[in-house]
């Protein structure tokens, strides 16, 4: 089944953001190219977006302008973003992520390691699993 969709007016008016912003929001790549949807209707071309998908990104970014930059902003809704997570030892151990065994075997292997990548914690969070 295909997801509903919203029109550009009907996003902007239940918003209340403007066109600008919109629009700068997707210079800014905070709103993927592919959620713009170019349809014909019967008073010419119109843009629609994944009504769900959208209306939560809006929610969110409008949530956190006051306190991220717009670049910071991108950072964030960036997919390649997940790929820079890294975290500190304590961190892996406090949140209980991983367990003790776990990551004195990873420090086996890769020594003088201070910050772990996020792949390298899901292969440790496996690890604990096992």
């Amino acid at each position: 089944m295909d997801e509903p969709l919203i029109t550009k007016k009907e996003l902007l008016e239940r918003t209340g953001i403007s066109y600008g912003q919109l629009y700068r929001w997707k210079r800014k790549n905070l709103i993927p190219e592919s959620w713009f949807i170019r349809k014909a209707t019967y008073t010419g071309q119109e843009t629609f977006f994944p009504k769900e998908k959208i209306l939560k990104r809006v929610q969110a970014i409008s949530n956190m302008k006051n306190t991220l930059s717009l670049d910071e902003l991108a950072e964030h809704f960036s997919p390649q973003s997940v790929t820079k997570i890294s975290l500190s030892e304590k961190n892996l151990l406090d949140r209980n992520i991983v367990s003790i065994a776990a990551l004195n075997l990873f420090k086996e292997h890769v020594p003088n390691q201070k910050n772990t990548r996020l792949m390298i914690c899901w292969q440790c969070f496996c690890l604990t699993k096992c």
